[in-house]
């Protein structure tokens, strides 16, 4: 499970529950107390109303429906816009006007962050999709948005070793050679990143 299914599933159980124990987090997200706290953190700091009541010794959600995402960045808005995505194919149509309302108030917060135009339908986000797959198509509408609002972006990605870098890409551009490769129009093309390297991309 990588880190935004956790996300939503830590989102899921403080939706459908009164609260949420830090060991039932460990235990639902496979993660140690540490990374447990360090999500909670992530969506405190996303404005999501999330709070410790020491009454039942959990975490709950202070207003579930009025959830305020207004400190969001555009890449936080795509990652949460294609987890949810994701999460309406595999619920069949279930919670479909839940996800639409969520859906809205990110647009109306970031409203470049569109995966319509960006191409991306529901078949891209198939049940039957693997993680990696889905990585990458997150990878690429973060890409494909950058490009469009003239944003450069900081891409972490493997060099063939265990090693990550971090790259600053002032002008990204996209193109496919064998598999899509991303590149700054400043510098040489040999320098470009393959989508299957990259491990997060983030608009800055």
């Amino acid at each position: 499970m990588i880190r935004y299914e956790r996300l939503i599933t830590l989102l899921t159980l403080l939706h459908n529950r009164n609260f949420v124990t830090k060991e039932q987090i460990c235990q639902a997200c496979n993660v140690s107390e540490r990374t447990a706290y360090r999500y909670i953190n992530k969506l405190s700091m996303s404005n999501i109303p999330i709070f410790y009541d020491r009454s039942v010794g959990g975490y709950r959600l202070n207003s579930p429906s009025k959830i305020v995402a207004n400190h969001l960045g555009v890449s936080d808005t795509i990652i949460l816009k294609c987890a949810l995505k994701y999460l309406e194919q595999r619920l069949n149509g279930n919670y479909s006007d839940t996800i639409d309302s969520i859906n809205k108030i990110l647009n109306r917060i970031n409203f470049s962050a569109d995966l319509g135009s960006c191409g991306f339908t529901g078949n891209t986000f198939d049940n039957d999709l693997p993680a990696d797959k889905l990585s990458s198509s997150i990878h690429l509408a973060i890409l494909v948005t950058a490009i469009r609002n003239n944003q450069k972006v900081i891409i972490e990605f493997s060099n063939g070793s265990s090693e990550l870098r971090k790259n600053i890409v002032e002008k990204p551009i996209l193109r496919f050679s064998r598999e899509w490769q991303v590149f700054d129009s400043r510098a040489s093309t040999r320098n470009s990143i393959p989508l299957s390297k990259i491990r997060e991309v983030k608009i800055i």
